[in-house]
């Protein structure tokens, strides 16, 4: 029988492919919440010491590596709307 690559990684990781594929699925899940969501708005929790950021909008969750990037991208995005005075 052929060896696939989900055996490297649960001997590797020491989890069974059940847990595995759960981990799979759970990602794959959270990720199409991310892309589906029209407008997100992410609070802070922190889980098992660490800091995470929830979505209130779509339930999506991402690191706070995710969520630096995600801000510095709404504020170059606001900084590149062209500013017009309206003249009196």
């Amino acid at each position: 029988m052929a060896k696939d690559k989900s055996d490297d990684l649960t001997s590797a990781a020491g989890i069974s492919k059940q847990v595995l594929r759960r981990v799979w699925d759970d990602v794959q899940n959270n990720n199409l919440k991310l892309i589906n969501c029209p407008d997100h708005r992410f609070v802070k929790v922190i889980q098992d010491l660490q800091i995470r950021y929830m979505c209130t909008e779509c339930g999506g969750d991402i690191d706070s590596h995710a969520h630096y990037w995600y801000q510095h991208g709404l504020k170059h995005g606001i900084n590149s709307i062209p500013h017009t005075t309206k003249s009196t």
